[in-house]
């Protein structure tokens, strides 16, 4: 409910909008980190439709979070790790093209979910000097967190050629011991790689009349896959 203007502090009708993430929600933070080209997307054809230039959102437009954010009568979220953003009481957007929940994920080369969330503390302890205690509670307690994370995490060993497990070991998960320990308890591998291969290559097969559907939907929520050329 509070907006800052230089340093004057005043009231203003909204709900603050704090989006944490993968390529899905990322506005372009990968653009700020030491990281490969193929966790950034500040280059055409991104953004062709909604940006020019080109924000470094993993889409040809604008992503969900964007429309969530005019549906709810507030301005693009900022990026967080943008420079040039330094108000933040509309919200902030911390979401990193190839993050996952874990930590391991795509390490190195994007903004774990772990991360973010410390860059949401660091973000609460500024507004606290900015706003003030009372008023920063308000906002925080009354905001509204949008997550989307984990799919990274299933393709990332896939995308490495690494074990679908990785970097865990099968007897750390222990799904034989849970299979004989617990009644009813069931688990299956699945080659992810060879059978979202499989569907890229033959889109005729699953219901979708050219190839171009089905490339541009997985490309753009798994740009890894895209680099790697899978």
């Amino acid at each position: 409910y509070y907006s800052t203007s230089s340093s004057q502090t005043h009231f203003v009708e909204h709900v603050s909008l704090f989006i944490f993430g993968d390529s899905l929600f990322d506005p372009g933070n990968n653009n700020y980190i030491n990281t490969t080209p193929e966790f950034q997307a500040n280059f055409w054809p991104y953004g062709i439709s909604y940006f020019d230039p080109p924000t470094g959102r993993f889409s040809d437009g604008r992503l969900i979070p964007d429309f969530i954010a005019e549906y709810a009568g507030l301005p693009l979220i900022p990026t967080y790790l943008d420079p040039s953003n330094n108000e933040f009481v509309y919200g902030a957007n911390f979401a990193s093209g190839g993050a996952g929940a874990l930590v391991e994920t795509h390490a190195g080369f994007v903004v774990d979910l772990k991360t973010q969330l410390e860059y949401f503390g660091d973000l609460e302890k500024q507004l606290r000097q900015d706003l003030g205690d009372t008023k920063t509670d308000k906002l925080i307690s009354e905001a509204v967190y949008l997550f989307s994370c984990g799919g990274n995490d299933y393709l990332s060993p896939v995308g490495n050629n690494d074990s679908v497990l990785y970097p865990y070991t099968h007897e750390q998960y222990k799904l034989k011991e849970l299979e004989e320990e617990l009644e009813g308890f069931m688990y299956s591998l699945f080659d992810l790689n060879t059978e979202v291969s499989h569907r890229m290559k033959n889109p005729s097969k699953y219901g979708n009349e050219t190839v171009h559907v089905v490339v541009v939907v997985l490309l753009e929520a798994f740009p890894a896959v895209e680099a790697r050329g899978e």
